[in-house]
């Protein structure tokens, strides 16, 4: 019985330690650790390749840090200077981008945005967009990295057509991931300037999900 009990206790810890809860990153960010995020990052990003984790926690892992917390803002810049390579730290920086530029855009039309707010969205915009692209080419199995590409292809439109639906083929043959397919079909909308859910949606049907 001791035994038995034993034995659960250690295999109950061994997945507890597995699974690094959102406050722990953040808690690594703000200890200033910039080599344990890289590294607990590339290992997050190993555990869902083989399945250990989904990729909807590795999502959640990067969503953590993509916080308006100056503490956060300031330690990000850094990993990714110190790591400029770093498909984790372009990844992460893209979105916190992308939220400090809706921020600073608002929730007007663009026609009544104040000019000054629509030009620092777009210069927001255009470097997560290069930083994505960056990030995917370092770690194309990096999920949340082409979360980022076909996020920021919705407002900077830097692939046509051909080519979005070339990486969405690419991307679905690697992941077989139904969210990667939703996040792949945004830019689509008419709203976001693409030729319609439609055509889109048709050619997915034979997506290799």
């Amino acid at each position: 019985m001791f035994r038995f009990v034993f034995i659960l206790t250690v295999l109950f810890a061994t997945s507890a330690q597995a699974d690094l809860s959102n406050r722990e990153i953040r808690q690594i960010a703000y200890d200033g650790d910039m080599a344990r995020m890289e590294a607990t990052f590339s290992d997050l990003h190993h555990k869902s390749l083989s399945g250990a984790i989904s990729y909807d926690s590795l999502r959640s892992n990067v969503s953590a840090l993509a916080v308006s917390h100056p503490d956060i803002l300031a330690f990000t810049e850094k990993w990714q200077a110190a790591y400029p390579q770093s498909p984790y730290a372009n990844t992460v920086r893209t979105f916190q981008l992308w939220e400090l530029g809706f921020g600073m855009r608002g929730g007007q039309t663009w026609q009544k945005t104040p000019i000054p707010a629509r030009e620092g969205f777009q210069r927001m915009q255009q470097a997560g967009a290069a930083m994505a692209l960056a990030a995917y080419e370092a770690a194309p199995d990096f999920v949340p990295a082409t979360d980022a590409v076909f996020k920021y292809n919705m407002t900077t439109h830097f692939l046509d057509a051909e080519a979005l639906d070339s990486l969405r083929h690419e991307v679905l043959s690697r992941t077989h991931d139904f969210g990667s397919l939703s996040r792949s079909l945004f830019s689509a909308q008419g709203t976001w300037g693409g030729e319609g859910l439609r055509n889109t949606t048709a050619s997915a049907m034979n997506l290799p999900i």
